[in-house]
C-alpha cells in the first residue's frame, strides 16, 4: 500500500499496465486504482486486453474485473484492449534460428499490433481531450498465421524460416527455466495455447486508425525495423 501511494504522489495521469499471468493481477490493478483516487491523480488509462469478455482465459478475466473495479470507481478513466503484440516474435532469434517455434496450429490466424502503436495510443488519450469514460480496441489490420509470418520474415531477411509447432508443456518448461511459474501462470498459459489453436483472436483496426490518424503499422514494418538494413 505505501509503495502504492509512493508511486503515484504527485502524478497527474496513470497509465497501468498488469502483469501478464500473475495470480495476483486483478488484486494489483485494483489497488493502484484505489492509491490513484486517493492521491487526486487526474486520469487513469488502464490497458487490458481484447476481448477480455473470454471467459476460458484466465489472463482476461483477471482484467476484466479491473475493467469493472476502474468504471465504478471515482477516476476519469479510458481503458484500452490491445491484442496480440507484433513484439510477440523476436525477428532477430527466428532468423538465426531458422524456425518460428509455435504452441498452436501453424495455419491458425491470429490478429497483431504494433507495441509502438499501443504507446502511441495511450499517449492520445492522455494528452487529448475527450476520451473520458471511453473503451478502445487496439487492433492491427492483419490476421496472420504462424506460415504466414515466417513467409513475411523470410521474405524480409532473406533467409528462410519455417513455422514449428512445439507443444505446450515444452514452451511452459522454457519459460520456467527463466522465471518460475506458479499453478495460476501454467494453467493460464496452457488455456491461451489451447484457445488460440483453436479459436485464434481477432480484432478490427477502425478505431486504432482513428486515434491515431493513421493506418496501424504492418507486420512487415515490424520486421522491416527489427532488422536495420532489411529492403
Amino acid at each position: 500500500h505505501a509503495d502504492r501511494a509512493r508511486a503515484v504522489e504527485g502524478v497527474d495521469a496513470v497509465i497501468h499496465y498488469g502483469p501478464a499471468f500473475h495470480p495476483r493481477e486483478t488484486a494489483m490493478g485494483t489497488g493502484m486504482i484505489d492509491a490513484a483516487a486517493a492521491a487526486g491523480v487526474r486520469r487513469f488509462i488502464y490497458i487490458s486486453v481484447i476481448h477480455p469478455q473470454i471467459d476460458a482465459l484466465l489472463n482476461h478475466k483477471a482484467k476484466l474485473a479491473v475493467e469493472a473495479y476502474l468504471i465504478d470507481s471515482a477516476l476519469d478513466w479510458t481503458i484500452l484492449r490491445p491484442q496480440h503484440y507484433m513484439q510477440n516474435i523476436d525477428v532477430p532469434r527466428v532468423i538465426a534460428g531458422g524456425r518460428l517455434p509455435t504452441p498452436y496450429s501453424l495455419t491458425q490466424p491470429l490478429g497483431h499490433v504494433d507495441l509502438v502503436d499501443l504507446a502511441d495510443a495511450a499517449a492520445t488519450v492522455v494528452l487529448e481531450d475527450g476520451h473520458s469514460a471511453a473503451t478502445y480496441d487496439i487492433s492491427g489490420e492483419e490476421n496472420l498465421s504462424a506460415e504466414d509470418i515466417c513467409a513475411i520474415v523470410s521474405d524480409i531477411g532473406g533467409t528462410p524460416v519455417q513455422p514449428l509447432v512445439v507443444e505446450p508443456d515444452q514452451v511452459v518448461a522454457m519459460i520456467a527455466a527463466h522465471h518460475p511459474l506458479g499453478a495460476y501462470e501454467v494453467e493460464a498459459l496452457h488455456r491461451l495455447f489451447g484457445y488460440y489453436g483453436r479459436k485464434g483472436i481477432r480484432g478490427n483496426a477502425k478505431v486504432l486508425s482513428w486515434l491515431l490518424q493513421r493506418q496501424p503499422g504492418t507486420f512487415r514494418d515490424y520486421v522491416r525495423r527489427s532488422l536495420p538494413g532489411a529492403a
